[in-house]
């Protein structure tokens, strides 16, 4: 029907349009032919005239033309009179009157005529008492310059609305077989399609929709098919796709078949391995059970079992300890302090068992009071300083930030927790430092103290990193007969700290050092004005300024250190020395600071990654850089000092900084001082 309908619409635009032709070129033809006689009218009105107007010399020719003019002019009036709707002629006066009375363009074709001296003829649609007329209007000049130009006018017109009718009749008499047909040529058309096209694809339709509905299972019924035209070749394509589409259904069916089969296989196992599963979790709970009675019962003998031995081992040491004091021979006197070593490492791994099966038991308490932060540091740093100095390693403890004065923990345990992590790094650390850096955090909303025990020791390998808080585990087996131990000291502080409301954690790599962090809650508000701060430096500060009274220095200074402790140290000493500090984590930072800027000196800590001092000062020095660079390094070593002169440094001061070579070095490269 879309298809019929839109040959419909075009045939019936296409009829119209001749039809509109055929009656536009008829209009065209009629004013052609009434001009041709219009044209034959004033050819005949001009032939009057030249008939009156012919010289003659002869009265007698004159006489006779002048009977011929009136005889021709009565001729031209009679037929006028007989055809007075057919054809109006006027000229002059009569003209004038005509144009003026029943016509609306009268003055203005005078006008033309007036304004264009040349114009002989003029052709034109006028209305005469509401009717149109084809006009023709002809002025006779015949050369020469008119005085009065109206009255030389003259015009012939002939009606056109008589003619219109009759195109118009005539057009719609034409266009009714032209109607008829066409209604005719679409009920051919509409029969032709329905019976050659639409009847065909109706029926294929069809087949199609029972095609898909057909359950499953069902036998797949061919389309009847008996020409090879567009139409033969789809139902054909159809009955081809069936055949493929039958055979893959059976194919999918066998191969459902298949897999339900395997699937119901499957769930048996599974309903069994889960039977299986479920008899497996009622023994493990049953031996989880056992396993936990008997963990806390090895707690417990582990508990009794230290206090029965700690009694008998104070005395061992107490009487060492006396023997010591007694005037022994050395040899007697080399026994009696070996005896007390052994005796307080023993005594050591004892308390470490028994706080560990305290744990365990669940029998360690907490208490939580006021602790000052300076004082527990301060007694930390003057046990363990003797260990690293007995190594010829660095110690220090370093304050980063502001810290409260007085925080709410266990004290006790927080100190057992740091010791134990800083005597490990002093343990496993044969040559560097151990720093411990001490800041301020927040963890999920509560403000905590955080220590960062940082070492150059030998490092954990990856793979131990998760089990090194194990109970009685070491990171490898060789260092329980190399450096002792029991492989308790990190699960018990684990626990202590778990206890205390923190946590405990590890970077490390093998051969260069670990940092261990330990966080606890403050128990304060923090920050917070009203709370005391600790301040480390505070002595230091003191004798910064009763040392060298208020001398004060101008300058900028770039200090070049990967320590974010000394950063901090650094700058704070500087600037109460009067100095603008900027600072570079690595050598590579320092080169750009140079690039960027220029320094009055520059402090270069020597062991630093990216570009370590020595090369930093290469290239500064290779760039025409002349500040002044003094080397600050840990090694104190004979030649060190002479290995950073020679690449460039102009001064060289080992940690920890004396602040008296400080100040030399200072006033030696800034001589300008202001008190």
């Amino acid at each position: 029907m879309k298809f019929l309908l839109a040959i419909g619409l075009f045939s019936t635009a296409f009829s119209f349009f001749l039809i509109h032709q055929t009656w536009k070129s008829s209009h065209a033809s009629l004013r052609q032919m009434l001009s041709q006689q219009a044209e034959l009218a004033m050819a005949f009105e001009i032939a009057l005239e030249d008939i009156s107007h012919e010289p003659d010399t002869l009265i007698s020719n004159q006489i006779e033309s002048a009977e011929r003019f009136s005889a021709a002019e009565k001729v031209f009036e009679k037929v006028g009179n007989s055809y007075r709707n057919v054809v109006i002629r006027a000229g002059g006066d009569q003209l004038n009157r005509i144009l003026n009375q029943v016509c609306d363009e009268g003055d203005h074709i005078y006008r033309i005529f007036e304004d264009s001296p040349t114009l002989e003829t003029l052709d034109r649609v006028v209305k005469f008492n509401g009717r149109d007329y084809l006009t023709k209007f002809r002025m006779q000049r015949n050369g020469r310059s008119l005085a009065q130009p109206r009255s030389e006018l003259r015009m012939i017109a002939i009606p056109l609305e008589g003619y219109r009718s009759q195109i118009n009749e005539a057009t719609i008499r034409r266009s009714s077989p032209l109607m008829f047909a066409l209604l005719g040529l679409f009920a051919a058309i509409y029969v032709s399609f329905r019976f050659l096209v639409g009847g065909r694809l109706k029926k294929i339709a069809a087949h199609f929709c029972r095609v898909a509905d057909q359950q499953q299972n069902m036998r797949f019924m061919p389309l009847e098919n008996r020409s090879r035209d567009e139409i033969g070749l789809l139902a054909e394509n159809f009955n081809s796709m069936g055949e493929n589409l039958g055979n893959l259904c059976q194919t999918l069916d066998a191969q459902v078949h298949k897999r339900t089969l395997e699937l119901q296989r499957v769930n048996r196992t599974l309903r069994q391995k889960m039977s299986q599963c479920q008899q497996a979790e009622e023994h493990a709970k049953i031996l989880a059970h056992e396993a936990t009675v008997a963990s806390r019962a090895k707690s417990d003998f582990l508990a009794n079992m230290s206090h029965e031995l700690r009694t008998p081992m104070n005395a061992i040491v107490g009487f060492s300890q006396i023997l010591s004091d007694e005037d022994l021979k050395d040899e007697h006197l080399a026994y009696a302090k070996m005896i007390t070593n052994n005796s307080r490492n023993l005594l050591s791994l004892i308390n470490d068992i028994l706080d560990f099966s305290k744990i365990e038991s669940g029998k360690l308490q907490i208490h939580n009071e006021d602790c000052l932060v300076g004082d527990l540091l301060a007694d930390i740093e003057s046990m363990l300083r003797p260990d690293a100095a007995a190594k010829d390693i660095r110690f220090e403890i370093l304050q980063c930030e502001p810290i409260p004065e007085i925080i709410q923990t266990d004290s006790l345990r927080l100190r057992q927790c740091l010791v134990n992590l800083i005597s490990n790094a002093i343990k496993f650390t044969e040559t560097g430092y151990v720093y411990v850096n001490v800041t301020t955090c927040h963890r999920r909303g509560i403000p905590c103290i955080q220590f960062d025990i940082e070492d150059t020791g030998i490092g954990i390998p990856q793979k131990k990193l998760t089990s090194i808080f194990d109970s009685f585990t070491q990171a490898d087996s060789t260092m329980t007969r190399k450096y002792g131990g029991t492989g308790l000291g990190l699960s018990i502080t684990r626990d202590l700290a778990s206890l205390l409301g923190g946590w405990v954690s590890v970077a490390s790599e093998e051969g260069r050092g670990s940092v261990f962090t330990l966080g606890i809650p403050l128990g304060v508000c923090w920050p917070d004005e009203d709370t005391p701060v600790w301040n480390k430096y505070e002595p230091a500060d003191q004798i910064f300024n009763t040392e060298k009274g208020n001398t004060m220095y101008n300058g900028k200074v770039l200090v070049a250190e990967d320590n974010l402790s000394n950063q901090k140290l650094m700058a704070i000493v500087l600037q109460k020395m009067g100095l603008e500090v900027t600072i570079a984590n690595d050598g590579l930072e320092a080169v750009r600071e140079c690039e960027l800027q220029s320094f009055d000196m520059i402090l270069m800590d020597m062991q630093m990654p990216n570009m370590n001092g020595y090369d930093a000062t290469r290239h500064l020095r290779s760039e025409g850089v002349k500040t002044p660079i003094i080397a600050v390094t840990a090694n104190a070593m004979t030649g060190d000092e002479k290995k950073c002169i020679d690449v460039g440094c102009d001064g060289y001061m080992s940690k920890p900084i004396n602040r008296s070579t400080l100040d030399e070095l200072i006033a030696r490269h800034l001589p300008v001082q202001v008190s």
